[in-house]
């Protein structure tokens, strides 16, 4: 009843294109992209006859003719399907032999919540679904569960997320941070670069941001977890031990490598972070969303987490502006001394006098690029009043 009721419905060529979107391949394939993507690394149209041929015949059983676990079974499966292909003259018996004479050439490629499109706003995806299935009870009868399961209640969420957008936004992230890396590798020296920052860091601030990493990692909280004592678990620090991390060099960003725990904490402290979000200001929809440049490497999300001031975002406008306009040059020195703008200046209704972030003033002299890079707001509200005047 059920097959007769879709062919009133669908064409043949229609039944088995959905039925090739949902089909289960095993190890997360879920439909013929996904398959593609995970068991030869390549989107459904770029597939070899071959390639096609075996996931066709997994649809027999896909928890049998598993090609990870039973590779000739699976062979001999593909060949069944290639077979029939010469049968029905859809290649030719030269074609069939040929191609059955072929090794399976699996070429794997796990998919997993760490991998893909917009891994970090899926991410904050699922925490938002979370907190709404707390907050919206599931109707239900007597006895029932009243928790909705937002993976097995058939729940339908829509997102205003863009593919095209979000694709070329993590495009766009990923190439300007790998060139920002790279010269941030380059100049970060004194030898090079007078005013790099962080060059003032004493031993003792190193010391301190090293073990505020060192209890926050998981290493520290599952061997504390499994009772280990604090001298066993900071030993486990200083083992080298196989790992894999993240490398801007390599085409996959990783590399397997030997190192310590206490080195790879000190490793990963050298990557600039980023984050982008693109939002529709007509309607507040969020369009792209990249919280960082490696979710599986870097899972804080600087979008959502990353609380950062919109003040010093705005700074490198004012200097551009400054430049600009007042025709400055960045070897320009202004005093580090702290400066207030009047009452009723900028619309502001009192005088705003901005204090450094450390609530210090130097009082010497200091070229713009110099305050630009250490963010200092003293120089920054000068500016501010000397564009203005110059309106």
């Amino acid at each position: 009843m059920l097959a007769t009721r879709l062919e009133r419905s669908y064409t043949k060529e229609e039944i088995i294109s959905m039925y090739f979107n949902i089909y289960d391949f095993g190890n997360n394939a879920d439909g013929i992209r996904s398959a593609a993507r995970i068991y030869f690394g390549k989107e459904p149209k770029d597939l070899k006859i071959e390639e096609s041929a075996m996931l066709v015949g997994m649809f027999k059983n896909s928890s049998l003719f598993n090609p990870l676990r039973r590779e000739q079974m699976v062979k001999d499966r593909r060949d069944v399907v290639l077979s029939q292909m010469a049968k029905y003259d859809y290649i030719t018996e030269r074609e069939k032999d040929s191609l059955q004479a072929l090794k399976m050439d699996i070429n794997y490629n796990p998919e997993n919540h760490r991998e893909g499109l917009a891994t970090y706003f899926r991410m904050y995806l699922q925490r938002f679904m979370k907190d709404w299935i707390d907050n919206n009870p599931k109707p239900a009868l007597p006895g029932e569960r009243d928790k909705w399961n937002i993976y097995l209640d058939g729940l339908k969420i829509y997102t205003t997320i863009d593919s095209k957008m979000q694709a070329n936004a993590e495009e766009a992230v990923y190439a300007h941070m790998a060139n920002l890396q790279a010269e941030f590798f380059n100049q970060n020296t004194k030898e090079r670069n007078a005013t790099t920052p962080f060059s003032d860091i004493t031993p003792e601030e190193t010391e301190n941001i090293m073990e505020r990493a060192m209890k926050n990692s998981d290493r520290w909280r599952e061997m504390k977890a499994a009772g280990k004592s604090e001298e066993e678990i900071r030993n486990s620090f200083s083992q080298k031990t196989e790992m894999t991390v993240f490398d801007w060099k390599s085409e996959t960003r990783e590399k397997d490598t030997i190192m310590t725990p206490l080195d790879s904490i000190r490793y990963y402290k050298t990557f600039l972070r980023a984050a982008m979000m693109s939002m529709e200001p007509q309607t507040g929809h969020v369009k792209a969303w990249v919280g960082g440049i490696n979710y599986k490497h870097f899972q804080y999300d600087n979008v959502i987490q990353g609380a950062r001031q919109v003040g010093s975002t705005f700074k490198p406008f004012v200097y551009a502006a400054a430049i600009d306009q007042l025709r400055l040059s960045p070897c320009e020195k202004l005093p580090d001394t702290q400066y207030c703008i009047e009452a009723g200046k900028h619309g502001n209704m009192e005088a705003w006098c901005p204090r450094n972030s450390d609530f210090k003033y130097t009082g010497e002299e200091m070229t713009l690029k110099h305050a630009l890079a250490n963010s200092v707001n003293t120089v920054t509200a000068q500016l501010i009043d000397k564009v203005d005047r110059n309106q």
